[in-house]
């Protein structure tokens, strides 16, 4: 699942903020006590310092070094992702002598990343610009929308025009080779998810907004999975609203907490969605208020080690709950392959995750009143270091085996 994104996109966000250097001193001194701890074998020493990258901001900070030497500020987010992944590969190196007898472990890492500056910056540059493909040799996103990802997406018929521009400039298809490469290998809500992404990149939209109260997502997802032209109601609802270009029909059929999903658009986003088919402003709305698979416990584990970095003096009870809270916001509370359970019994668990998840705003800011805690200043800014760990920890956990059927949450 992808981090809160901000309430509208008027503006460029400003260059990530430098990581506070008490927080940096005290990654370092983490760093030593790993390094030193002769009951952490070689073998397991990189894993676990993986969520002293993410506590210390490392691929951030550079990211937003990059960003402002390059301009590439729209990047910027596929920078630090690309940086991660490249200081997490480069941990495999770590001379853990040295870090135990005191050398900077963020300033080693941070050397790194400098020295990969240009690389980062060819991978990222080659990886997300659009491919020219021809028109006749691409799939209508209606139709990708209209699979959801539940039958082979490779077999899709590629659209063919007669009047055929020379490259893919029509924003309702798209490359079939990525079609077929983003769902290889998922199933269920992870593919879903996949097409998702396919259509708003062709689209260039970012994803819609989630209400932030856990039941009127929950409402939403009911809702728009028993009736898709709600989709189309809520953002004609949005579009009299703000940009007054239209009568209010309908209105009183949507619900409140779906209008203001679209807040993330642009108006020129909006008239291009508004000629889009209902099956595919379904899947935008869809796709905002998903629920993720829970994260496995090591992936868990790690979001919880670097919020315990950055939130030392916080109760280890307050952390604990925090971190409760945000899964059961943030994640499916039982998954949909565990045995053994009745229908009753994995609704009631859902019902009271979601009653949990509500306690989240209050957790969280009582996590940011602590001193000397550098999880965030406000709910929004510890929600978001919450998925940016959380997304580095998926990043640098190491392959998954053959799902089976599981018995647990």
């Amino acid at each position: 699942m992808t981090p809160p994104l901000p309430a509208t996109r008027g503006g460029m966000s400003p260059p990530h903020p430098q990581t506070p250097v008490s927080v940096r001193d005290e990654v370092d001194l983490q760093a030593v006590e790993l390094c030193s701890d002769t009951g952490v074998m070689d073998e397991d020493l990189a894993e676990r310092l993986v969520p002293l990258i993410v506590a210390a901001g490392i691929a951030d900070d550079l990211a937003g070094l990059w960003s402002a030497r390059r301009g590439g500020q729209n990047l910027q987010e596929d920078y630090a992702s690309a940086m991660f992944l490249e200081l997490v590969d480069h941990l495999r190196k770590v001379d853990r002598r040295r870090i135990a007898d005191g050398a900077s472990f963020c300033g080693w890492m941070r050397r790194w990343g400098m020295s990969a500056f240009l690389k980062v910056e060819r991978e990222v540059t080659n990886t997300t610009g659009r491919a020219a493909v021809p028109v006749d040799r691409c799939i209508s996103l209606e139709a990708l929308a209209e699979e959801k990802g539940t039958a082979d997406v490779g077999g899709l018929k590629p659209v063919r025009r007669f009047a055929q521009p020379p490259a893919n400039t029509d924003p309702d298809l798209v490359s079939p080779r990525r079609v077929r490469a983003a769902p290889a290998r998922k199933r269920g809500e992870r593919r879903r998810e996949a097409i998702s992404e396919i259509v708003r990149d062709a689209l260039e939209i970012t994803p819609l907004i989630r209400p932030q109260d856990p039941i009127e997502t929950q409402l939403v997802r009911s809702l728009i999975e028993a009736e898709p032209h709600l989709a189309r109601l809520s953002l004609d609802s949005f579009c009299a609203l703000v940009d007054g270009d239209r009568r209010l029909v309908g209105d009183d059929l949507v619900p409140e907490a779906m209008i203001p999903m679209w807040d993330s658009t642009t108006s020129e986003d909006r008239q291009r969605l508004a000629a889009m088919p209902d099956r595919i402003l379904a899947l935008l709305v869809e796709d905002a208020v998903r629920l993720a698979p829970r994260p496995r416990p090591d992936v868990r584990d790690a979001v919880r080690r670097a919020l315990g970095v950055v939130a030392q003096r916080a109760p280890t009870r307050l952390l604990d709950e925090l971190m409760g809270s945000f899964w059961d916001e943030s994640t499916e509370a039982v998954s949909d392959y565990r045995t053994g359970i009745t229908e009753v019994e994995r609704n009631r668990i859902r019902r009271q995750a979601a009653l949990n998840a509500r306690d989240f705003p209050d957790l969280a800011r009582e996590v940011a009143r602590v001193p000397q805690t550098h999880a965030g200043r406000d709910v929004e800014e510890v929600r978001t270091f919450l998925c940016q760990a959380w997304a580095m920890a998926e990043a640098a956990a190491p392959p998954e085996g053959p799902r089976r059927a599981s018995t647990k949450t």
